[in-house]
């Protein structure tokens, strides 16, 4: 009885020492890990052809909403506001959201609008940057795609107060028909 006790203790003081170390910055919720799989949830990646004339691709308006939705979760503006001004706005592009034609600006708070700015100049300021290559690291061109080749997806933030620096995405292709 006072063995299975002691193992109980110890475990107890174990685990309190695991959930500390996790909850530390830096962890897990900021590793580059979970940025990218934040940054890439839910994008599709197409990737079709024959085996040898391959091409591929990806969702870059979902990836654009992703980041939208990480900026605007740092910036601390309210998901609902931000999906109202996507919403209204019909889809986040590579230019930005059509914040001024929002009409419902006026009624958000300075604070609401502010992040809502800092999202903007975030999604502006991302660069999607595409990479072909063979398995030796050979570059290859979309449309020259064979199976075993790597297609990597790299977005890099140049603001400075952005929610993330770089995310990227590494792709095998496979399932090109011969």
């Amino acid at each position: 009885m006072k063995m299975k006790k002691l193992l109980l203790t110890m475990a107890a003081v174990v685990f309190s020492g695991l959930v500390a170390t996790a909850c530390q910055p830096g962890n897990p919720d900021t590793s580059s890990a979970n940025i990218s799989a934040t940054v890439f949830s839910g994008v599709l990646t197409t990737i079709a052809g024959q085996n040898g004339h391959g091409t591929a691709g990806i969702d870059e308006q979902r990836l654009y909403r992703n980041i939208a939705e990480l900026s605007a979760k740092k910036q601390g503006l309210a998901k609902t506001v931000l999906t109202d001004v996507i919403n209204h706005s019909g889809s986040v592009i590579r230019g930005g959201l059509k914040i001024a034609d929002y009409r419902p600006t006026k009624s958000l708070t300075k604070a609401q609008r502010d992040a809502l700015s800092r999202v903007n100049r975030e999604i502006k300021s991302i660069r999607i940057i595409e990479s072909l290559t063979t398995k030796t690291g050979k570059r290859v061109k979309n449309g020259a795609l064979h199976n075993g080749d790597k297609y990597v997806v790299t977005v890099k933030n140049t603001y400075s107060q952005g929610a993330f620096k770089e995310a990227a995405q590494h792709v095998v292709v496979s399932r090109l028909t011969r």
